[in-house]
């Protein structure tokens, strides 16, 4: 599992290789937010299927599916199970 303090050093992990099952990102970051990481992650061949779990206090909890994969807005507060739950439903697994 990676880390990153916000959306431009999670793009650079992926241009470093590693591709992740799932994504968790908060909309409101220093550097480059949410917003725009979402943009440039959905526009990349490699990881627009990726789901990604949107936490924020700017949103209503729901999954949008869609042709650049899942995208599950999760608002502010919200349970770690919630996390987990989501998790395990839309975590892709990578052919090794």
């Amino acid at each position: 599992m990676d880390e990153a303090g916000d959306g431009s050093e999670a793009l650079a992990i992926v241009e470093n290789g590693h591709v992740p099952a799932l994504v968790f990102v908060d909309l409101e970051m220093p550097v480059m937010n949410g917003h725009e990481f979402l943009a440039r992650f959905k526009n990349n061949p490699v990881t627009a299927a990726i789901p990604v779990v949107v936490v924020s206090g700017l949103v209503r909890s729901c999954i949008v599916g869609g042709p650049d994969g899942v995208i599950i807005y999760v608002a502010k507060p919200f349970s770690a199970e919630s996390l987990v739950e989501y998790a395990r439903r839309f975590a892709h697994k990578r052919p090794d």
